[in-house]
């Protein structure tokens, strides 16, 4: 089957995508118990396979289909070119049990309350809201790690995970490419070096606004520590990436945390709009600002560092354009709504955006 296909997705043949709360699914961007596969290589996962090689659509990779038919670039089509140039030696046959890309989310122990996460990423969201179990962690004990070519890891944060450097150091530096999704503001010389021994190795950087508003959105963390673990991986040679959560409460001072990124030359970055809750998507800046948000939009589009990277390219022009916006989840959003769901969430950690110098202060 061609990758080319509108239908076919690399990943249910060599990907395994384990939640923290330990479901196996087909990745992360996988519909609900649609995508939830059981054993790799199993009866469930089979089939899927098999629906996409008889070129048919699976209800559980609704998200990228619906992206695509808003002629937006998916998940599915990024992997597939990803992949392309690995595809001779991988085994795409509908029997296959070897994992060659793997997706793990190690655990929910992490020491931020991040205004867009929820308890079962976050044991420190789930003491805020007296969570009876604080922090759960996958075993990976009896996994065959023998043909991972690469491997992502996240959490909960991953540097505070005892188990995520027992995992890393299972894996051949000099065969599997390493990537590590942090909110890095735990980066130890020990981790440095362990990440140091991979041949092919990025950290990914979770940030999604500059100094105090990026405080407020990741609470409680110090935007001094943020900037010298960047520092520490650039001086040790480790490339970095960015990854940006986009919504209504940051868009709009973007333009900031875009010149900050810019200086330290990322290998790359991503970003994207947040879709869950709805009071966090562009729903009300595409109804209550639209002209500022599509001018915004453009600008973003001409920045520097948009110039350097397609990812914000897509995804900054696919602002510009109305009809590629998905459809609207709540027709009548207003910013109070916004406001008493920040609200609801600053009274357990107690702060309050009201004190941040911010764009959205102002709308």
């Amino acid at each position: 089957m061609s990758t080319k296909s509108e239908t076919f997705c690399v990943l249910p043949f060599i990907h395994q995508f384990i939640d923290t709360e330990g479901q196996k699914r087909l990745c992360c961007m996988s519909s609900g118990k649609h995508g939830e596969i059981g054993e790799f290589g199993g009866n469930k996962h089979k089939e899927i396979r098999q629906t996409l090689l008889d070129g048919k659509r699976h209800h559980a990779c609704v998200d990228c289909y619906e992206r695509e038919d808003q002629k937006t670039f998916s998940y599915r089509q990024i992997n597939n070119s990803k992949w392309t140039n690995k595809i001779p030696e991988l085994d795409l046959s509908v029997d296959n049990k070897k994992i060659y890309d793997i997706d793990y989310r190690l655990s929910n122990h992490c020491n931020l309350a991040c205004t867009m996460c929820q308890p079962s990423d976050s044991s420190t969201w789930a003491k805020l809201l007296k969570k009876n179990k604080l922090v759960h962690e996958n075993d990976f004990d009896n996994l065959d790690f023998s043909h991972v070519l690469k491997a992502y890891i996240a959490g909960g944060e991953p540097l505070l995970i005892p188990k995520a450097k027992q995992f890393v150091e299972s894996l051949d530096p000099n065969k599997t490419d390493l990537v590590i999704n942090s909110n890095l503001t735990r980066l130890t010389d020990e981790w440095v070096d362990l990440i140091k021994r991979f041949k092919v190795k990025s950290v990914t950087a979770s940030v999604e606004a500059y100094s105090e508003l990026n405080e407020y959105i990741r609470w409680p963390m110090k935007w001094k520590t943020f900037e010298q673990n960047l520092w520490k991986l650039k001086n040790a040679d480790i490339p970095f990436n960015f990854n940006v959560c986009a919504m209504n409460i940051n868009y709009f001072d973007l333009e900031q945390l875009m010149d900050f990124m810019y200086k330290f030359d990322p290998y790359t970055v991503s970003i994207a709009e947040i879709m869950s809750p709805y009071e966090y998507n562009f729903d009300y800046l595409r109804q209550k600002h639209r002209d500022r948000f599509i001018e915004f939009s453009k600008k973003m589009l001409r920045h520097p560092l948009s110039d350097k990277h397609t990812k914000l390219q897509i995804f900054f022009l696919s602002q510009t354009r109305p009809e590629h916006w998905p459809p609207a989840k709540n027709t009548h959003v207003e910013k109070q709504t916004i406001i008493d769901l920040l609200n609801t969430q600053e009274k357990l950690k107690g702060n309050s955006i009201q004190n941040i110098k911010c764009e959205f202060n102002k709308l």
